[in-house]
């Protein structure tokens, strides 16, 4: 088996399949980037006790996070904390920390794991697959059963003829890392959530030091009044008045343009599967980005083993699975942003208003 990726999805696919005594190559690419501002909720206990990580995840000095600041469809936020939880607090999580756990625990269980190499291409062969890696200058190639795409949004490794790319709406989000030390102004831990007339926005403390503040909007033309990205945030920061006031200053550090768009891909064919991101990937306002990528990479290592007793049908059932979580969330999705009803002839709330029909792009 090989896993090409080793962010949540990835990882938990490779430790469930090591686990269950199959050979599994995990393919840990590059990434510069150091991801900030993931809260996962309280249920993400169960799965991580599942895969037997849990003691090591509270062990990495992860911070703990005892609800949500919502300022949605009113001016002040109103609190949901997560006192009622069966399985006690959520947790603002440090990524690269995070995901390097589980790539360890992966390669415990028994996978190995390839660090700093990127899986560049594929090709389905009689028996399964081979796939090219690359490291460094190097480049070889891999013979495997089975594939797993967990390249995340990119999706690299997902054959576009028989997954192609179903997106939902065009949303994007202008993310800063501010390393400013967290003082009086943080002094409530929770992840704050504040809707403005060009979209929303959230603030969370990271561990260690420091915060993330993120705008999520779509492109528009208005942007170009703006002499760059920076300019642009800042200004749109002004009518975001409780997030304006965590900060001691508008920011130092750089914004940065990630694609947050809601899409799916059909998440099975053959002896393929994709996992994570790279199978459905939702709007950051559900909160579920990581827990949702847990639970498909653990789903689709139960798939492919159950598959060597049933044909293909387990992993019909999986794709049939996915598009169906993805159905409920796109019922969610326009349930929480009809609830924000203050600028109604603002583009991007007129725009949410409505179901937008999904955009498939070309194979």
């Amino acid at each position: 088996m090989i896993v090409a990726g080793a962010g949540p999805a990835g990882s938990a696919c490779a430790i469930a399949l090591a686990a269950a005594g199959r050979d599994v190559a995990l393919i840990d690419r590059p990434r510069p980037f150091v991801r900030g501002g993931d809260v996962l909720p309280p249920e993400v206990r169960p799965v991580l006790e599942e895969l037997g990580v849990w003691e090591r995840f509270r062990a990495d000095g992860h911070v703990v996070s005892p609800g949500v600041l919502i300022a949605w469809g009113q001016e002040e936020p109103v609190a949901q904390d997560y006192i009622w939880s069966a399985h006690g607090n959520g947790w603002h999580v440090d990524r690269r920390r995070f995901d390097a756990m589980l790539a360890q625990a992966a390669a415990r269980a028994g996978a190995v794991v390839h660090r700093a190499t990127r899986a560049t291409a594929a090709e389905p062969r009689h028996a399964g697959w081979r796939v090219v890696l690359e490291r460094g200058a190097q480049a070889f190639a891999v013979d495997a059963e089975f594939l797993v795409d967990a390249t995340g949004r990119a999706a690299s490794l997902s054959p576009r003829t028989v997954a192609p790319t179903r997106a939902h709406d065009r949303l994007v989000g202008v993310v800063v890392l501010s390393s400013e030390p967290v003082g009086d102004r943080w002094s409530d831990p929770r992840m704050l959530v504040e809707a403005t007339p060009s979209g929303w926005w959230y603030s969370a403390v990271l561990p260690g030091a420091g915060a993330v503040i993120a705008w999520m909007t779509d492109p528009e033309p208005r942007a170009l009044g703006a002499r760059d990205v920076r300019e642009l945030w800042r200004r749109e920061l002004r009518q975001a008045l409780h997030t304006r006031e965590r900060l001691a200053r508008a920011s130092d550090g750089e914004p940065r343009v990630v694609v947050a768009r809601s899409c799916r891909r059909r998440a099975a064919h053959g002896r393929w599967m994709a996992v994570g991101d790279a199978a459905c990937a939702f709007d950051p306002l559900s909160g579920r980005g990581v827990m949702r990528a847990l639970e498909t990479g653990v789903s689709a290592a139960a798939a492919v083993v159950a598959t060597a007793d049933a044909r293909g049908s387990p992993l019909d059932r999986y794709a049939g699975a996915v598009e169906a979580d993805f159905e409920r969330f796109l019922q969610l999705q326009a349930a929480y942003y009809s609830e924000e009803g203050r600028w109604p002839h603002a583009p991007f709330w007129k725009r949410r208003r409505s179901r937008v029909p999904a955009l498939t792009s070309p194979p």
